[in-house]
Protein backbone atom coordinates (compact mmCIF):
# COMPACT_ATOMS: atom_id res chain seq x y z
CA UNK A 1 0.00 0.00 0.00
CA UNK A 2 1.08 3.58 -0.61
CA UNK A 3 2.00 5.57 2.52
CA UNK A 4 0.02 8.84 2.57
CA UNK A 5 1.26 10.42 5.80
CA UNK A 6 3.29 9.82 8.92
CA UNK A 7 3.13 12.00 12.02
CA UNK A 8 4.83 11.50 15.36
CA UNK A 9 5.52 13.31 18.59
CA UNK A 10 8.67 15.44 18.34
CA UNK A 11 10.55 13.23 20.80
CA UNK A 12 9.33 9.87 19.46
CA UNK A 13 12.76 8.19 19.24
CA UNK A 14 14.33 10.19 22.12
CA UNK A 15 14.62 9.18 25.75
CA UNK A 16 11.80 10.71 27.78
CA UNK A 17 10.89 11.10 31.45
CA UNK A 18 9.76 7.99 33.28
CA UNK A 19 6.24 6.98 32.28
CA UNK A 20 6.06 9.18 29.17
CA UNK A 21 5.31 7.55 25.85
CA UNK A 22 5.76 8.58 22.24
CA UNK A 23 2.97 8.45 19.66
CA UNK A 24 3.12 7.94 15.90
CA UNK A 25 0.40 7.57 13.25
CA UNK A 26 0.94 6.20 9.75
CA UNK A 27 -1.79 6.31 7.07
CA UNK A 28 -1.85 4.11 3.96
CA UNK A 29 -4.11 4.37 0.90
CA UNK A 30 -5.72 0.97 0.36
CA UNK A 31 -7.92 2.02 -2.57
CA UNK A 32 -11.62 2.74 -3.11
CA UNK A 33 -11.39 5.93 -1.01
CA UNK A 34 -10.46 3.84 2.04
CA UNK A 35 -7.40 4.33 4.24
CA UNK A 36 -5.62 2.25 6.88
CA UNK A 37 -4.47 4.21 9.95
CA UNK A 38 -1.90 2.53 12.21
CA UNK A 39 -1.08 3.93 15.65
CA UNK A 40 2.25 3.16 17.33
CA UNK A 41 3.61 3.87 20.79
CA UNK A 42 7.06 3.53 22.29
CA UNK A 43 8.38 3.61 25.84
CA UNK A 44 10.18 6.31 27.80
CA UNK A 45 13.54 5.05 26.53
CA UNK A 46 12.48 5.73 22.93
CA UNK A 47 12.61 1.99 22.23
CA UNK A 48 10.20 -0.91 22.02
CA UNK A 49 7.84 0.40 19.36
CA UNK A 50 4.49 -1.40 19.52
CA UNK A 51 1.41 -1.32 17.33
CA UNK A 52 -1.32 0.28 19.43
CA UNK A 53 -4.27 0.65 17.05
CA UNK A 54 -5.52 -0.32 13.59
CA UNK A 55 -8.36 1.65 12.01
CA UNK A 56 -10.01 1.76 8.60
CA UNK A 57 -10.86 5.40 7.93
CA UNK A 58 -12.29 7.65 5.23
CA UNK A 59 -10.61 10.80 3.97
CA UNK A 60 -11.98 13.94 5.60
CA UNK A 61 -10.95 17.32 4.29
CA UNK A 62 -11.01 20.42 6.48
CA UNK A 63 -10.80 24.03 5.42
CA UNK A 64 -8.21 26.05 7.31
CA UNK A 65 -8.05 29.84 7.38
CA UNK A 66 -4.65 31.40 7.99
CA UNK A 67 -4.23 35.10 8.79
CA UNK A 68 -0.85 36.61 7.94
Amino acid sequence: FKKISETSSSNYWDEKSQGEIGDKEVVYDIGNNLYLKLGYKNDSYGDNETLDSIKFVLKKEKETTVYE
